[in-house]
């Protein structure tokens, strides 16, 4: 979405935006789209069915907007920086922000997602993307995660517990920020962006929002 469809919106000249429905196949049955169109929720029909883009149900950052996506610049040094962690073998992913203390902006600039690598690898690719940058705090895990920050924290990357580990308090604290339109991420973290744009809660039988959140894992 965020790297063929939004650009094709923004009016790339290599990008050709062709969009249309499952019964445009004359091979896709009229009653079987009929159906579907009933028996599915809005979005995800207009999504799988009409090759159209929409805001899933239950999307949980549903203030953050295109206008939040925004192109690289150079972030001045002045500016504090800080990397929050998730560990794992296969998903250790890492994320950078800085803060602009003038405007209270703050900024997602850079993404790190490299399953498969050592502890001290992964060390020293942050060290390398963070040179000459003034990271003031690195946190992440959960409580319960000493052994993870132990190991990175003596191969050179001490990284902190979280102050408050609640999964719902931390969204209501990005939700804050980006309510108030004072959370910008850079073009290029595109995972985090396709994250950003799909994560939702999931829908009961009547297509209800409930509070737990759809493939959390």
């Amino acid at each position: 979405k965020t790297e063929i469809y939004d650009a094709a919106l923004r009016g790339d000249p290599d990008i050709d935006l062709i969009q249309f429905p499952s019964i445009t196949n004359p091979a896709f049955p009229l009653d079987e789209y009929q159906r579907l169109k009933k028996k599915m929720p809005d979005w995800k029909f207009k999504m799988f069915h009409e090759g159209q883009y929409a805001e899933p149900a239950g999307l949980i950052y549903d203030a953050f907007s295109a206008d939040d996506i925004i192109e690289p610049f150079n972030i001045p040094m002045s500016w504090p920086r800080y990397v929050g962690h998730d560990f794992g073998p296969t998903n250790t992913v890492a994320l950078w922000k800085a803060y602009d203390p003038a405007s209270g902006f703050i900024y997602t600039y850079r993404e790190y997602h490299r399953p498969g690598l050592s502890t001290f690898e992964h060390v020293t690719n942050w060290l390398e993307l963070s040179r000459n940058e003034r990271i003031a705090a690195r946190i992440g895990g959960s409580s319960t995660e000493e052994g993870w920050r132990g190991d990175f924290t003596q191969a050179g990357w001490r990284i902190d517990k979280p102050l408050d580990s609640n999964v719902e308090s931390g969204i209501q604290r990005v939700y804050g920020y980006e309510k108030l339109g004072k959370h910008k991420v850079f073009r290029t973290c595109v995972n985090y962006l396709n994250e950003k744009q799909t994560y939702s809660r999931e829908l009961d039988e009547n297509n209800n929002i409930t509070e737990k959140i759809d493939e959390k894992s």
